[in-house]
């Protein structure tokens, strides 16, 4: 009899089991790609909520009235949602777009020492990142013929939505946003562009299928801890083209950069409420201490070691000016050479009074970049 009792208790456990609600599935497997997020949003586990922002539409000069949907935290220890941090718009909306909610509820999951694998650094004997050291960088202007020509345009089936950098032949670097849920065959990597609408380019732009994207495997798209990618492409580009030159990678990986200016280049919006632009532009903003980003509007543990805040505490110029995935570079100790130590990666608003650009630290992931190559190389002169 109590035998019998036991497996009556037992079944009726496994009755009740199998009637509950489910469990919230993890933040990894929620966020198969952000459309399908869109769909989930009345999903239990998560309330949702809809704030409206003019938002301009990428593809013409007009503003449209678009829908930002976020999502509240979970209570206590839940990770908080990429929509209330991001600074990457969804696929069908303009890019540079930034998710204006805040949260406190973020869990710090940082890889704060990426610098524990030692790689053959595999050098080629070409320039990068060659520029004119008597250019003067002013914030908004728009950069001149082929300024930056490591700078790459990603298009999503011929939509233009995020930046990115080529630093090899055959492989450009990104925000790990940028190709979270994406299909590599969908995506298309333009080099030489200076004007995106114009069909009457000078020089022809160099347009590369994508063999593979490779974000990094401890990204976390609960608060943008190591967001970084690089994508290779099914075929290289000649560095002898005019308009096309590599970037150059930080040579240390233990740089100090407070205090000086990082420029930050893509085809953004200008503000907030305004369109993208359609040539390439440029702006100028001091990189700030990871002290004084914990202690400007973001909380302290959005903010790890892997991540650097640039900005003017007025606001006014922002990377907002440029896309994610795009290039935060400053000018290099070697002569005439610029490095790109920056990823545009998240923030707050456009240009707001104390919410400064996030961008990812390029100089902490240099071992991991070199290993993804393969037997692709970096310049070194």
């Amino acid at each position: 009899m109590q035998d019998f009792t036991l497996l009556f208790l037992h079944l009726s456990l496994l009755i009740i089991g199998s009637t509950a609600s489910p469990v919230s599935p993890s933040h990894r497997s929620f966020m198969p790609n952000f459309r399908w997020m869109y769909q989930q949003a009345s999903a239990p586990s998560y309330n949702s909520y809809v704030s409206d922002s003019h938002v301009p539409n990428l593809y013409n000069s007009e503003s449209q009235t678009s829908n930002f949907y976020t999502f509240q935290t979970q209570p206590s220890n839940s990770y908080a949602s990429p929509f209330e941090q991001s600074r990457h718009s969804f696929y069908d909306l303009p890019s540079a777009s930034h998710f204006l909610s805040d949260s406190e509820d973020i869990v710090d999951v940082s890889v704060d020492d990426i610098h524990t694998t030692n790689t053959t650094m595999n050098h080629c004997n070409c320039a990068c990142g060659q520029v004119d050291r008597k250019q003067r960088i002013v914030g908004g202007n728009v950069t001149k013929l082929h300024e930056f020509p490591w700078i790459a345009a990603l298009s999503k089936k011929g939509r233009f939505y995020c930046g990115a950098t080529l630093i090899a032949k055959r492989h450009v670097l990104t925000a790990a946003h940028c190709v979270e849920g994406v299909n590599p065959k969908d995506i298309k990597v333009t080099l030489g562009e200076h004007d995106r609408l114009s069909k009457n380019e000078s020089v022809p732009v160099i347009i590369r299928k994508v063999k593979r994207t490779i974000p990094h495997p401890d990204f976390s798209l609960s608060n943008f801890n190591n967001d970084i990618a690089v994508l290779e492409l099914e075929s290289g580009v000649d560095f002898e083209a005019p308009q096309i030159h590599p970037a150059c990678l930080p040579e240390d990986n233990d740089a100090n950069y407070i205090g000086k200016n990082g420029i930050v280049a893509g085809w953004g919006r200008l503000d907030e409420r305004k369109p993208t632009s359609a040539t390439l532009r440029k702006v100028e903003v001091p990189i700030l201490s990871e002290e004084e980003c914990k202690n400007v509007g973001y909380s302290a543990q959005r903010i790890t070691k892997n991540m650097m805040c640039a900005g003017y505490p007025e606001g006014k110029r922002d990377s907002c000016q440029g896309d994610s995935g795009g290039p935060m570079q400053i000018l290099s100790p070697r002569p005439g050479k610029m490095e790109v130590i920056g990823i545009v990666s998240w923030g707050r608003g456009c240009a707001r009074p104390n919410y400064p650009g996030v961008y990812t630290r390029v100089g902490n992931y240099l071992n991991w970049i070199h290993a993804q190559l393969g037997d692709d190389c970096t310049c070194n002169l």
